[in-house]
């Protein structure tokens, strides 16, 4: 008796939390994968069913993991919605798109490694995009873009289509140390700006991001920093191959760079629990 009710409680408990409702940090983005055809069930390219499946107004789930292939996209965009961070409950997608998100401001670090088909376009606030934990992609279109940060360094290299269509003037790119993928960036890389290959891993802080100036910039020989709410604790100079220049540890308000040659370079401010911004910097 004891053995059936151990084992009964065991299979309740794990139907409950496969049942579980997610929680979503933003609500707009829920809103929307409950209202909106976005999964394309049967794999025609055409979204064709929202993912609450169940119509209770909730994502269990079960209702995620059952996603293989998603369609995020509103024109106009009524929805506002400014991240896609909680789609990493959504672990067995093979197929996302994203387009005309006109609020969403980054896509990092989704942990979906099951993506094959990735295109994200035409998303006017969007700045920042990481998928360097997708290292199965085989379909990549990341076009009509305006990126400040593109990091891609995922030991592969799309096998099937790759596009970067209508997406110039990226100011700053990680990428793997691969042929085909230097020539793929070349021609959409700000002018002056190479592609990376050794580059620092830390968290990124979007707050941040304001709330930091460089002055003067161009600067000649000392470089002022001004920080509103954080006080950083270490400076990076980085060149415009991912090298990494100079460290400042102290005095980092006001610092001579005077020895830097003319040229673009990159200034890695950080914080405290290793979060950073990067801000571009001319040396004239």
């Amino acid at each position: 008796m004891k053995k059936i009710l151990f084992f009964s409680m065991f299979v309740g408990f794990g139907i409950a939390a496969f049942a579980q409702n997610i929680h979503f940090a933003d609500a707009n983005l829920k809103s929307y994968l409950i209202s909106e055809n976005c999964v394309d069930s049967n794999n025609d390219g055409i979204a064709d069913n929202d993912v609450d499946t169940n119509d209770d107004n909730e994502i269990q789930l079960s209702e995620a993991l059952a996603v293989t292939s998603l369609m995020l996209g509103s024109f106009p965009d009524t929805y506002h919605i400014t991240s896609v961070d909680d789609l990493h409950h959504f672990e067995n997608i093979e197929k996302l798109r994203i387009l005309w998100l006109a609020s969403l401001e980054q896509v990092e670090l989704l942990g979906l490694t099951n993506i094959t088909d990735l295109q994200i376009g035409s998303c006017a606030s969007l700045k920042r995009i990481d998928i360097s934990d997708l290292p199965n992609i085989v379909n990549q279109r990341i076009e009509d873009l305006s990126l400040d940060y593109l990091n891609m360094q995922n030991n592969s290299f799309p096998s099937g289509f790759f596009s970067l269509f209508y997406t110039e003037n990226i100011s700053y790119a990680c990428i793997d140390d691969l042929p085909q993928e230097h020539a793929a960036m070349q021609d959409h890389m700000e002018a002056g700006i190479t592609p990376a290959i050794n580059c620092e891993l830390s968290t990124p802080s979007f707050d941040l991001q304001n709330d930091v100036q460089l002055l003067p910039n161009p600067v000649t020989d000392v470089l002022l920093l001004s920080s509103k709410n954080k006080v950083p604790n270490k400076l990076s100079i980085i060149d415009v191959s991912g090298r990494i220049v100079k460290v400042y540890q102290n005095d980092l308000m006001k610092t001579n760079v005077s020895f830097l040659s003319k040229g673009v370079y990159f200034v890695k401010v950080y914080f405290e629990n290793n979060q950073y911004i990067m801000k571009k910097l001319i040396k004239n």
